[in-house]
């Protein structure tokens, strides 16, 4: 009995060690494949395309600073996250339709600029009184009529860079 269990033993252990892969493929550990495996996009080095025209670029941040301007004066005295996000948002158009534009009518943006740029600082800085506030909506007030009425596309269509490519 004791030479049966033996053997039985025996041939458990050799059918154990054997398998169907050999001894080193059975116990070295695999390497985990990654989660994430980079691919390499190759692009023609041709020269640069815009998409568009600088007159469009310029109408578009022209019609989206209005648009912010308009929701910087709607909001004022309300919530202050939103006015500053406003006032942001409407310097950085009014800042992009600068870089459209030839360097001397940049000047004459540039003063408007600055004024809104202070304005975005006292958003950040935070509480307005009463008063302070409705000083601040006339003075926004004033700043998006003048640009409206200097830097609209019609009246600076002539001062808009022309389309060329770096």
């Amino acid at each position: 009995m004791r030479k049966k269990l033996f053997y039985g033993m025996l041939v458990l252990c050799v059918m154990a060690v054997s398998g169907c892969e050999t001894l080193p493929k059975k116990f070295i550990r695999k390497k985990p494949k990654p989660d994430y495996t980079p691919s390499v996009v190759f692009v023609d080095q041709g020269a640069f395309q815009k998409k568009y025209s600088n007159e469009y670029y310029y109408k578009t941040h022209f019609t989206l600073w209005k648009t912010w301007q308009d929701e910087i004066l709607l909001n004022l005295g309300g919530n202050a996250k939103k006015v500053k996000r406003s006032a942001e948002e409407a310097y950085s158009h009014l800042d992009q339709m600068s870089r459209y534009l030839k360097p001397e009518k940049q000047v004459g943006l540039k003063p408007l600029m600055e004024e809104l740029d202070r304005y975005v600082k006292r958003f950040q800085n935070g509480s307005d009184s009463p008063a302070g506030i409705m000083a601040m909506k006339s003075g926004l007030e004033t700043l998006r009529r003048r640009v409206n009425n200097d830097f609209y596309y019609e009246k600076v269509k002539a001062d808009v860079l022309p389309d060329t490519v770096d």
